[in-house]
């Protein structure tokens, strides 16, 4: 019997020559399936997602047949390299975990549909888990989930939903892909697919043309004064849930006495929306798809022409994501919002054409560049006239003639307000208002807007309500909540404001939105799914009561185009609430229409928005 080291010594060249053989094969039994779910990855992405997400955009947007391939060029590209990274390195961690379990020779054929459908289908979970399910609020989830706990339980049973859907998906999709390429067809049948991507995003483009509306003449009349002021706040974010617990514990003795005298209630909002959005309409009475506002921002990408603005993004197909990223490299522009963008006329707009005095500050995107009113009785202090403020200090200057002219009418009067303008965001605003109403007369429509309380209760509801957020100290909680002191700031603020107007003003308190907090999100709370803002009338002929149920956040720009006496047009998307209104004043004063307000004009500006305090804005 020979000895294991003879064996080894008679028969030296097998294991030489295997382990000659078995060194090149690990390469491609590692290589060519990570290519492979690449080229299967990216394909998937780029028709399934980047060609869909093209043509969604398109149908969201206005665009030129032009801009409309650009745009789909680059979804194409953009989705199919996220589907080619995520699977091809899927693919690679499965490929190397499974050489540390198998003999290098078996390597090649093991596993390898599974560990395509799991590499692939890893790509499509990440995908939807984050579109379907962050940001998810405790509103939206169901009435049992109540803490975070059960909020976490949900989450992860809704994960384990998309992960069985998109699972099944990617089987799907490969078995087809699969079946098409052992009959020779699948080049045919992924060419097309691309065809009918390009036919349907040029169709989009050649029914949805550009066009600007024509203008309706304007009317003949601007309606008769009826002698009431309205004073309106508009406190972006304000949410009931907050502000009622305090006023039944004494914490909110203003905003008590104001709903105890006037008509207040809950404000139904746009569900899929943002404050951009909703802002437009709440000063324009429009809807989205007439004022033209979609988004904070427009992106546009290299390659579209040079007159066109950008598209509107599409909200979690994550474009801005990517654009934001482009911009980095040169690819891509993000252009934050501003009055240019809106195609109607706003509240402001209107009253000043029906010969009323205005007092604007800060009208959120909606008041840069400031308008050249042409009014000794008028004011008007734009949106980021704090930040522009701010930024000449920094440099040692103050901002010159033609930058205060962006910013304000008239343009003076941002220095002569600018002791206020360091000051943080609605301070500065409310301490501006009251400077302001006593320096001028109180104009027919005063107009302030505040940013707060939506700031302050995106990154401190953890603090409001510490069990709906892991590890959250309730005693610390309790001393850092920024959200209950803001809520008695405005109520002080709202009593002396109240003290300034005169005799019979309309106080009309609103917000575009409520909130909803989230577990797993950037920000504590979200409110894209829609949480009813806030809405209270008060003052001259409003009566007291509720507001009624149905009231829409479309229907506050009728309302007070009415109490100023002002004609309601019939082409407004809201409603005059007259039920908020004594009947007698009503019958006194029956509502005068028009066919339309946007015949009016844009505002004339003291130049084109600048494109550095754009860029600035969106920093």
């Amino acid at each position: 019997m020979a000895s294991p080291a003879l064996a080894s010594a008679a028969a030296p060249a097998q294991p030489v020559a295997t382990a000659a053989a078995a060194a090149p094969t690990v390469r491609p039994a590692v290589l060519r399936p990570t290519l492979l779910a690449t080229a299967v990855g990216g394909a998937q992405g780029a028709l399934l997602y980047g060609g869909t997400i093209g043509l969604l955009h398109a149908l969201h947007n206005r665009l030129g047949v032009w801009d409309a391939l650009v745009l789909l060029l680059w979804t194409l590209v953009m989705y199919g390299v996220g589907g080619a990274v995520a699977s091809g390195l899927s693919m690679l961690v499965l490929r190397w975990l499974r050489r540390l379990r198998r003999p290098v020779a078996a390597l090649a054929t093991a596993g390898l549909r599974r560990d395509l459908w799991v590499a692939t289908a890893a790509f499509h979970f990440v995908f939807w888990l984050f579109t379907a399910s962050y940001g998810l609020t405790y509103d939206e989830a169901p009435r049992w989930v109540t803490s975070a706990t059960p909020m976490l339980t949900f989450l992860v049973l809704r994960s384990l939903g998309v992960l069985l859907g998109t699972a099944a998906a990617a089987w799907l999709l490969l078995a087809l892909g699969a079946a098409l390429a052992r009959r020779r067809r699948l080049g045919l049948v992924l060419a097309a697919l691309a065809a009918l991507l390009l036919v349907a995003q040029v169709g989009v483009a050649l029914t949805h043309p550009v066009a600007a509306p024509e203008r309706p003449a304007l009317p003949s009349g601007f309606g008769a004064p009826t002698g009431v002021k309205v004073a309106v706040v508009g406190v972006d974010g304000a949410d009931w849930r907050v502000a009622l617990p305090l006023v039944r514990a004494g914490q909110l003795p203003h905003l008590a006495r104001l709903m105890a005298e006037g008509t207040w209630g809950p404000l139904t909002t746009f569900h899929g929306s943002n404050s951009a959005v909703i802002w437009a309409s709440i000063y324009s009475g429009r809807v989205p798809a007439t004022h033209g506002i979609f988004d904070f921002y427009r992106i546009r990408l290299a390659g579209m022409s040079d007159a066109f603005d950008g598209v509107y993004p599409v909200h979690r197909t994550f474009l801005k994501e990517v654009a934001l990223r482009l911009q980095r490299l040169g690819l891509a522009a993000v252009n934050p919002i501003d009055r240019t963008h809106v195609r109607s006329p706003l509240i402001w707009e209107v009253a000043r054409a029906a010969g009323r005095s205005v007092g604007v500050i800060d009208g959120y995107y909606y008041s840069y560049p400031a308008p050249q009113l042409g009014d000794t009785r008028s004011f008007f202090l734009g949106y980021g006239s704090d930040g522009l403020w701010q930024q000449t200090r920094r440099a040692g200057r103050v901002p010159t003639a033609a930058e205060a002219a962006l910013q304000a009418w008239p343009p003076e009067l941002l220095a002569r307000e600018g002791r206020f303008l360091g000051l943080p965001d609605f301070t500065w605003q409310g301490a501006a208002t009251l400077d302001l109403l006593g320096r001028y007369p109180q104009p027919d429509l005063l107009s302030v807007y505040s940013h707060q309380p939506d700031a302050v209760q995106h990154v401190s509801w953890h603090n409001y309500e510490p069990g709906r957020y892991f590890g959250v100290d309730r005693g610390r909680a309790a001393r850092r909540d920024g959200i209950v002191p803001f809520y008695r700031v405005l109520d002080a603020y709202l009593g002396r404001l109240q003290a300034r107007l005169q005799p019979g003003t309309v106080l009309v308190v609103v917000s575009d939105h409520g909130h909803s907090p989230t577990l797993f999100h950037a920000m504590d709370t979200q409110h894209w799914h829609g949480p009813p803002g806030i809405l209270l009338l008060h003052g001259g002929p409003v009566r007291a009561g509720r507001l009624p149920a149905a009231a829409n956040v479309l229907d506050v720009y009728p309302t007070l185009l009415y109490l100023l006496g002002i004609p309601q047009p019939d082409d407004a998307d809201g409603r005059l609430l007259a039920g908020v209104v004594d009947p007698a004043w009503l019958r006194a004063h029956p509502p005068q229409h028009v066919a339309s307000w946007d015949g009016l004009p844009p505002p004339r500006t003291a130049a084109p928005p600048d494109a550095e305090r754009r860029r600035q804005e969106l920093e």
